[in-house]
């Protein structure tokens, strides 16, 4: 079993079994009834092969959700919804497609969810992964160069990539990943590294190393950090990078 201990089987039906997070906070009717987003950590490659078990029904979403419902905690509360697809940008290699993302009902709250994979960070259409890769690159070859500049130059022009959007993306990574490592001690290996430097970028740098990830020119580590990733979201029952719509909603009511 991996370092991340994902129970992954598969069934005499060629149907692909897992778990998923914990249960999540239901925010109240007054909330505006908004779907749940609920991370699916999952033992696929990619979101791509994610997909293709989707669309070929190879995914058991009552082996995914045989720890009960995650809204509520009882067995068999929940019903299947049609899926709702979402736009998907993947920079390792360049691939954008929209992918199917399952939705279900719990009848107890009557409060719609859904399971994004972990590979994907909510309300964003870049893949982790890809995210990381980007700010990693601006790290190596950031010196002398704007985020601008780094985006219009050195990523993949069709991505529609911008210098914004990695200054956006800087925060909730650091952040996501200042979090990772007091959560993941003991689990993956840390190596024995002093987190900091100058700059949040430089932090970044600095933790990802720590876990093993490297970035340009010998960018390595999508194995680790998809551990890292599917590692969070298995122990906490939240998303490593991002917030979901019921953290969103929370956040806006303070």
């Amino acid at each position: 079993m991996s370092i991340f201990d994902i129970a992954i089987l598969t069934s005499g039906r060629n149907k692909i079994e897992g778990t998923h997070a914990c249960q999540q906070h239901v925010p109240s009717k007054t909330d505006g009834g908004q779907t749940i987003q609920v991370p699916y950590y999952n033992a696929f490659g990619s979101v791509w092969e994610y997909h293709r078990a989707f669309l070929a029904k190879k995914i058991d979403w009552h082996s995914v959700l045989a720890g009960g419902c995650p809204l509520c905690g009882d067995q068999g509360c929940w019903r299947d919804l049609t899926p709702y697809y979402r736009w998907v940008t993947d920079l390792l290699p360049f691939r954008e497609e929209r992918i199917a993302i399952a939705r279900f009902f719990c009848r107890k709250t009557r409060t719609t969810f859904s399971l994004l994979p972990v590979q994907l960070v909510p309300y964003r259409r870049y893949t982790a992964d890809s995210i990381v890769f980007c700010l990693l690159l601006a790290v190596a070859r950031g010196e002398g160069m704007s985020l601008f500049a780094i985006a219009e130059k050195l990523v993949e022009p069709e991505s529609k990539v911008s210098g914004y959007l990695l200054r956006s993306w800087i925060d909730p990574v650091v952040k996501g990943l200042r979090r990772a490592r007091p959560v993941l001690g003991g689990r993956v290996c840390i190596q024995a590294r002093e987190v900091g430097g100058t700059g949040r970028l430089a932090e970044l740098s600095s933790t990802c190393r720590s876990f093993g990830i490297r970035g340009p020119p010998d960018f390595c580590g999508i194995r680790e950090l998809d551990q890292v990733i599917q590692s969070y979201a298995r122990v906490t029952g939240h998303f490593l990078f991002g917030a979901p719509s019921q953290e969103r909603i929370c956040r806006a009511a303070r």
